[in-house]
């Protein structure tokens, strides 16, 4: 099974520390994907026998590389659509403080704005 390392936020040789353990974030995601290889398929074949009465879909680990051939009608009225549908796995990072400059680009005002309204007046 190939699942695309789809790291938002960080590289995937930098590193990260969780409850005093420091891991590499390539290694965690390594981890995360075996634990999918190992338990994901059995479960997900499973639920979808017991719900849909789907017998051992021989093509399941295509839901994680290129997809699986499907129809989709949405409430929209616009009919069926062909397609893939396919799960996606992604480790994201969020800080608690934003990017500084991340902030200043998303701010209008300046905090010396201020300053120069005081002084033109």
């Amino acid at each position: 099974m190939e699942i695309s390392k789809n790291i938002r936020n960080f590289n995937y040789g930098d590193v990260i520390s969780v409850k005093d353990k420091i891991y590499k974030t390539g290694k965690v995601i390594d981890n995360i994907i075996q634990s999918f290889k190992n338990k994901l398929y059995s479960n997900l074949n499973e639920y979808l026998v017991n719900q849909f009465d789907m017998k051992n879909i021989a093509n399941l680990p295509e839901l994680f590389d290129s997809g699986i051939e499907c129809e989709l009608l949405q409430t929209d009225g616009g009919g069926w659509q062909k397609g893939k549908i396919k799960i996606n796995i992604t480790l994201e990072f969020i800080p608690d403080q934003p990017d500084v400059t991340e902030t200043a680009a998303n701010s209008h005002l300046s905090p010396l704005d201020d300053l120069r309204n005081l002084t033109s007046k």
